[in-house]
């Protein structure tokens, strides 16, 4: 079975991958003639206590227990709307620190949001290692902005009161996504919180409660213009579910829910004009079927991009309007890297060589970058760097060797950032590096 997050191979029946430690999707029952697979959802651990600095005067979270009806935007006529326009479309190609609409869109979803760049030109990561999220420049000591505190247990160990999964920076605002518990309802609390750069005014801006009937979550974030967009999932019992695509203010003041995907999809990404996805289906033989989707923000114009028989389609990343993702069959042989785009047939940019599995990991200019290991490792701890032109034809290799396990890597402010295990404490290895793409040498390591 193929983990939808990372693609890994994970044998039948496991309830968790190996690798990024998602949740796998249950195998549907034969009886049943066929389902759908739902997203595997972030790692969710116990969470009890409040986020770390609470803000009396911040405008009260939005708690759900299933659909909140969206929030009706205002109207604006004539010249101010051109005005508005014009001025967005300039923000979106350069934010921010100068990196356009796919590139931050890829940085999120390849990076499983670990990892954003910030205008300033400093680079944001959460570090499991440090229990913080935190900002660097090569060549200087990494700064705190939200610091997450412990509690001791029952068990004598010290344990984070939430736990942050996903990040994302616009112009001077950091949202992040995190999970809470509470050991006396026994609710589990998805929230998302913004708080400035440098660290100050963290408040709650969105806030959704799992409840017995309906398991919700809140994982990756996009940050555009001043917002974030956010997929919540929605999985309901046997595997049901659907995410609805959520956007919010700075100050929570303004929620949306911009559209709903049904069928339980996965791999969404978010832009702020578009929604890409995929679905998946096992029939009554347990063979899979999947889809890549593409439709408007506002959940108008699906159009199926691409569909595939017996394979796993993961990591998914954007260049321009074309979607970059990797493929490998369901036998664990073959694995590939494949585009496709509205009103485009689909192209086969890489092939990996016998005996190799290659892995998408980072979007930047006209570069994919692609992590290439050797399929007869079950775990792998040693893999290449690759660079492959976007437009396809011959891979270099940028560094080999590389000792990251799980990795992660996000090419911002002129440098890639490579986090190991996605900072999960929960597996070895937390380092951050920074790396050097030209002759793939480390020239800072931030944790």
């Amino acid at each position: 079975m193929f983990c939808t997050r990372c693609g890994t191979d994970n044998r039948d029946g496991a309830r968790f991958c190996r690798s990024c430690g998602a949740e796998l999707p249950a195998a549907p029952a034969a009886a049943s003639g066929g389902g759908q697979v739902p997203e595997p959802a972030p790692q969710e651990r116990p969470a009890p206590a409040p986020a770390p600095r609470p803000v009396p005067e911040a405008p009260a979270p939005r708690r759900r227990r299933g659909r909140a009806p969206a929030v009706a935007a205002a109207v604006v006529g004539g010249i101010a709307v051109l005005a508005l326009a014009a001025f967005l479309v300039f923000r979106l190609v350069l934010s921010p620190g100068g990196m356009g609409v796919s590139e931050v869109a890829s940085t999120a979803s390849l990076s499983y949001g670990s990892v954003a760049a910030g205008e300033d030109g400093y680079d944001y990561f959460y570090s499991s290692a440090e229990l913080a999220i935190m900002r660097a420049r090569p060549g200087s000591a990494p700064e705190v902005v939200v610091e997450v505190p412990t509690r001791e247990t029952s068990y004598g160990f010290e344990e984070p009161s939430f736990y942050v999964h996903g990040i994302a920076v616009t112009g001077d605002v950091l949202f992040y996504s995190c999970s809470l518990y509470d050991p006396v309802t026994y609710d589990t609390i998805s929230q998302v919180r913004s708080v400035r750069t440098d660290g100050e005014g963290d408040v709650a801006v969105y806030e959704v409660e799992s409840s017995e009937d309906v398991y919700a979550s809140v994982g990756t974030l996009f940050a555009y213009d001043g917002r974030a967009y956010l997929p919540v999932s929605l999985t309901g019992d046997g595997g049901s579910g659907s995410v609805e695509v959520v956007s919010v203010s700075a100050d929570g003041s303004d929620v949306r829910t911009e559209c709903v995907l049904d069928d339980a999809p996965g791999n969404v990404v978010v832009t702020p004009e578009r929604v890409y996805y995929a679905e998946y289906v096992y029939d009554a033989n347990y063979d899979s079927h999947v889809s890549v989707y593409v439709r408007n923000i506002d959940g108008s114009g699906a159009e199926r991009l691409y569909q595939v028989d017996g394979c796993s389609v993961y990591a998914f990343g954007l260049h321009g309007d074309a979607l970059v993702f990797s493929e490998a069959d369901s036998s664990g042989g073959a694995s590939r890297i494949v585009s496709v785009a509205p009103g485009r047939d689909a192209e086969v940019l890489y092939d990996s060589p016998a005996g190799h599995g290659t892995r998408l990991v980072a979007v930047s200019g006209d570069d994919l970058y692609l992590e290439s290991y050797e399929t007869d490792e079950y775990d792998v701890s040693e893999w290449d760097l690759l660079r492959l032109p976007a437009a396809g034809g011959e891979a270099d290799v940028v560094a080999e060797g590389l000792g990251y396990y799980n990795p992660s890597l996000a090419v911002v402010n002129g440098h890639a950032v490579v986090t190991e295990n996605g900072n999960d404490v929960g597996s070895m290895g937390m380092r951050v590096d920074v790396m050097d793409l030209d002759d793939g040498e480390v020239v800072a390591r931030y944790v």
